[in-house]
């Protein structure tokens, strides 16, 4: 199977003021999924996280607090276009949109890994093609 999409306003479903999600691909046991969030400024949420998620941002900028058990002290990221984040599964995960414009990010949720892993930061390049 093969799927491709590129976004437009009208996919994106409002799930919470400032918050829109328009979601490509799921599993039928609900065990992946993958989307995009349209973030309005100023926008602040926070969720724990029971699956592993990556985030790209795609436009705007977004700061993210993440944090572990047992201590949860936060570690923060901001993420700009083309940087992407690694959160695990366990996190707890506060975000905020420091930029003027909203903020568009690509996400993707999936089982997390029985041997883990730790978040880490790419920052994209200036200049070359991937």
């Amino acid at each position: 199977m093969h799927v491709f999409y590129s976004p437009k306003e009208e996919d994106f479903k409002a799930v919470k003021e400032g918050l829109k999600f328009a979601k490509i691909i799921e599993g039928e046991d609900g065990s992946f999924r993958a989307g995009y969030t349209l973030r309005v400024p100023g926008y602040k949420s926070e969720r724990f996280l029971w699956m592993d998620e990556f985030f790209l941002c795609l436009r705007g900028k977004l700061r993210i607090a993440v944090s572990h058990p047992p201590s949860y002290q936060d570690k923060v990221f901001e993420l700009n276009p083309g940087d992407v984040l690694f959160q695990g599964r366990g996190s707890r995960v506060r975000y905020e949109v420091i930029a003027k414009e909203p903020t568009l990010v690509f996400y993707v949720e999936i089982p997390s890994s029985e041997k883990g892993m730790r978040h880490e930061v790419f920052r994209s390049q200036e200049t070359g093609s991937v």
